[in-house]
């Protein structure tokens, strides 16, 4: 039952999602404005290239 749990989480958690598809090179295809749009969509917020 935990599998199922980890599976829910990963698939309804927005940050968990993008950071794993991000790592696995899902954007690669992506120029940067596009994939900062998709981000601050996705995430609600901003990506902070200043101060990270």
């Amino acid at each position: 039952m935990k599998v199922f749990k980890y599976i829910k989480r990963f698939l309804l958690d927005l940050n968990i999602l993008m950071g794993y598809l991000t790592k696995l090179g899902f954007y690669n295809h992506m120029s940067d404005e596009e994939y900062l749009k998709k981000y601050k969509v996705s995430l609600g917020r901003e990506l902070n290239l200043e101060n990270p």
